[in-house]
């Protein structure tokens, strides 16, 4: 009965994974904008101590082909050459910019420090698209014009783009697909579910996010998420419930790469702090749903001792899934 059961797991994991291959939306799919009717962008960059991250971002965002009306960096109460580093390339960029000093953070804002940053920039910003862009990304010089393209195909208010995601070390390499991509592209048709209606079939990805302000305006921005630790996420379940559109999730590993951890360790305190809020803040749901996933990868290891020919059929799904997802995004 257990074979049955995980057989028949792995079989529907199988499917949605080719389901997402054949119909979830790519970056690349974007075409030229209509630069006639292109809105104008504001790129807003929140930084914290990202002296080093702004130097590889803010290079690649000069070698845009189509360029932003302005980039917004706020330093946020940074530590380190986080403004100066941001002065010294974008003044030398030829783009509108600016270098924002945040204000400080108290309990008393009554957002998180993330969403109160990003409040800031959405503040300043004078664009009818807000294209928020964490500072650990490096862009193509085609990913705005494709993004632009997307917004103006789709009747929708914003997207989201999902990167690819560069891991330095094998360990980070050999977990990063497990936690961030299969439960992605193995949960939810993404090409249906933006537009379903279903808050809770809602995913959308704070790194690369590309709003209408209109819209954004409508949920009340970032101020009215209060302490949201997944922004990304309750602005795209909003966008559904007030029924403005739906926020489109984009694969975009051929147009956005990220590195999220620099080792081992940053990797296991990152997830340590946000996998319970990933899996919907309960602790006993996050291990519950860890141990039954667990269960059924790993069955090519245990299948053998119980039957040897579902074993293998076993082995024959797991690669199936896994393989495609490293070829959606982009990974070895």
């Amino acid at each position: 009965m257990i074979v049955a059961v995980v057989l028949g797991i792995l079989g529907v994991f199988c499917i949605l994974g080719w389901i997402n291959w054949i119909s979830a939306i790519r970056l690349e799919s974007g075409l030229a904008p209509n630069l006639s009717t292109a809105p104008k962008v504001s790129v807003l960059i929140p930084a914290r101590n990202e002296e080093e991250n702004l130097k590889s971002l803010l290079q690649s965002w000069i070698k845009s082909k189509i360029k932003p009306d302005e980039i917004l960096v706020l330093d946020d109460q940074s530590t380190d050459r986080t403004a100066q580093v941001a002065e010294e390339i974008l003044q030398e960029s030829g783009l509108t910019y600016r270098v924002i000093h945040g204000n400080p953070w108290s309990p008393q804002t009554g957002m998180n420090g993330k969403n109160h940053a990003c409040q800031q920039l959405a503040d300043e910003a004078i664009g009818e698209v807000l294209l928020f862009c964490d500072a650990d990304l490096i862009v193509s010089e085609l990913a705005l014009g494709r993004t632009l393209s997307i917004l103006q195909t789709y009747s929708c208010a914003g997207l989201s783009g999902f990167p690819r995601q560069r891991a330095l070390g094998y360990r980070e390499r050999l977990v990063l697909p497990w936690i961030l991509q299969l439960p992605l592209i193995l949960s939810i048709p993404l090409g249906w579910a933006w537009k379903s209606g279903f808050p809770s079939a809602q995913v959308a990805n704070g790194q690369w996010l590309a709003i209408w302000r209109k819209s954004y305006q409508k949920i009340g921005g970032h101020r009215e998420l209060g302490w949201e630790v997944l922004e990304d996420v309750a602005i795209a379940r909003r966008m559904t419930r007030l029924k403005l559109g739906g926020m489109i999730p984009v694969l975009a590993s051929q147009d956005l790469e990220v590195t999220m951890y620099q080792d081992w360790e940053h990797l296991i305190k990152g997830f340590s702090k946000n996998l319970v809020l990933l899996f919907g803040g309960s602790k006993f749901r996050t291990i519950t749903l860890l141990m039954i996933t667990n269960l059924v990868f790993t069955f090519p290891f245990w299948g053998w001792l119980i039957n040897f020919p579902a074993m293998l059929i076993g082995l024959i799904l797991v690669l199936f899934c896994r393989l495609t997802t490293a070829r959606l995004f982009r990974m070895k």
